[in-house]
C-alpha cells in the first residue's frame, strides 16, 4: 500500500515515524561531532550522517506537504468528533516530535547544519502550519468554545 492510499489518520502515524527515524540520524550525528578529537572513523561517520540527513529532510518536508495537502482538502465537516479528536491527538504529536527534532538539529554546529538548512526552514515553517490546523480542530471539537468564538464574530460584525 502506497502513502497515497492512506487516510489521514494512518498518514499521520507514518509521518511521526519518520520524524522519529530522522531524529536518530541526527542524534548519532550530534554524539559523534562531540568527540574531543574525532578520529577518521567519526569523522566519515559524520559525513555519512549528514548525507543521510539529507535525504530523510527531503522525504521528510515531502511527506509533510501531503499531509497538509490532505488536511486542507479534508472534510471536517461530515467527520465526527471523534475522529477529529484522534486527527487532533496525532497532528500533536506531530508537532511535539517535530519541535523535538528542530531541538536537537539545532545543537549541531551550522557546519553541519548548511547541507540541510532550506529543508530544515520549510519544516519548522510546516510544523507551525500543523500547530495551527490542531488548535483550530480543537476550537471546533470544543462546543463551548466554537459559541464563544461565533459570540465574538457575531459581536464584531454588530459593531459592538
Amino acid at each position: 500500500m502506497t502513502t497515497s492510499d492512506c487516510t489521514i489518520d494512518q498518514l499521520l502515524p507514518y509521518y511521526v515515524s519518520q520524524i522519529r527515524d530522522t531524529r536518530e540520524a541526527t542524534e548519532r550525528v550530534i554524539r559523534y561531532s562531540k568527540a574531543r578529537s574525532p578520529s577518521l572513523s567519526d569523522l566519515f561517520n559524520i559525513f555519512r550522517g549528514v548525507i543521510t540527513i539529507s535525504i530523510k529532510w527531503q522525504r521528510l518536508t515531502d511527506r509533510q506537504c501531503e499531509i497538509l495537502q490532505r488536511l486542507t482538502a479534508f472534510d471536517f465537516v461530515n467527520s465526527g468528533q471523534d475522529e477529529l479528536l484522534g486527527v487532533v491527538e496525532a497532528i500533536d504529536m506531530a508537532v511535539t516530535n517535530g519541535r523535538d527534532l528542530l531541538s536537537d538539529v539545532n545543537t549541531l554546529g551550522s557546519e553541519i547544519r548548511i547541507w540541510w538548512q532550506r529543508p530544515m526552514l520549510k519544516f519548522a515553517e510546516q510544523v507551525e502550519h500543523l500547530d495551527s490546523i490542531a488548535e483550530s480542530l480543537r476550537i471546533e471539537c470544543d462546543p463551548e468554545a466554537s459559541l464563544l468564538l461565533a459570540s465574538a464574530v457575531s459581536s464584531i460584525g454588530d459593531g459592538h
